[in-house]
């Protein structure tokens, strides 16, 4: 979260607004929902996985919900997405 207040409003874009947060925690949840099942299963499995199967497990699905969010923020910058 504090990455995206930083991004979003760091460029330019005016003074932090706290409305705004709201908007960017609504966004950071309902991305993480849509992999609320792999991440319960990751998180299931993690005492046996171990630690560096964990993170290499949540890597793509972090890395996907945050592309995602910043793709809701800068819709017009949409097409750079992989």
């Amino acid at each position: 979260m504090r990455y995206l207040a930083v991004a979003h409003f760091g460029r330019g874009r005016g003074e932090f607004v706290s409305g705004s947060r709201r908007r960017t925690a609504g966004g950071v949840s309902q991305a993480l929902m849509r992999r609320r099942a792999s991440l319960d299963a990751l998180w299931a499995g993690s005492s046996q996985a171990g630690e560096a199967a964990t993170a290499a497990g949540l890597l793509p699905l972090l890395t996907q919900s945050a592309q995602e969010v910043l793709i809701q923020l800068y819709p017009d910058v949409a097409f750079f997405k992989k």
